[in-house]
């Protein structure tokens, strides 16, 4: 009899065993209340202040310049690029604005180029859209109209520019807002290109 009583022994845990376990059944709940989905929560970056500047406004739809005097209105297209093939390439829709410049009306320099003549086999209605830009004078009229309305600019100066001048393309304006316009000729032409820089009117 004593044999089997020994046999049916079962020990009994310690007490220190017993607060051991119950220790980690709780810790294993905690746990997986931490990690359920419900718990865990991602808080989204925060965003540094560069980033969280206003995004540049859209580049206009279906905007066109417009000039009284020598009878212009032709769309203006925009780019995101400044390569010449790139322009070369929008030129055959019209007029190129820029890329790097602002819109016209903002401040800064917005800058427009067109043809004032492209080669004898060239067939385009926009080849010649600024061939008669050299007859603005100062204080003529430019209009740049788009479904937002119309932004109206006055012509206050009038040069020739080389071909490799850049200077007409800065930015440094003093918070104006200007609208500058440049001729351009056939690719490769060392021909100066007119130029007409006109001011935002009041």
């Amino acid at each position: 009899m004593r044999q089997n009583a020994r046999a049916l022994f079962i020990p009994m845990p310690s007490q220190s065993h017993l607060i051991y376990r119950l220790f980690a059944v709780f810790g294993l709940i905690v746990f997986a209340i931490l990690i359920s989905p419900k718990a865990v929560q991602v808080e989204p970056p925060i965003k540094s202040e560069a980033e969280a500047v206003q995004k540049p406004q859209a580049s206009p739809v279906g905007q066109v310049l417009f000039i009284p005097k020598i009878n212009v209105w032709v769309p203006v297209n925009y780019i995101d690029s400044t390569s010449e093939i790139e322009i070369q390439k929008s030129l055959l829709n019209g007029v190129v604005h820029v890329f790097g410049t602002p819109l016209p009306g903002e401040v800064g320099n917005a800058y427009l180029v067109g043809h004032a003549s492209n080669y004898a086999w060239s067939k385009n209605p926009y080849d010649s859209v600024f061939a008669h830009l050299n007859v603005l004078k100062i204080g003529d009229n430019i209009t740049v109209i788009d479904y937002s309305g119309q932004t109206n600019f006055e012509v206050f100066s009038t040069y020739l520019a080389a071909p490799d001048n850049a200077s007409n393309i800065s930015q440094d304006t003093k918070g104006r807002r200007l609208l500058t316009l440049q001729a351009i000729y056939t690719v490769g032409s060392e021909e100066k290109r007119f130029t007409a820089v006109a001011e935002l009117a009041k």
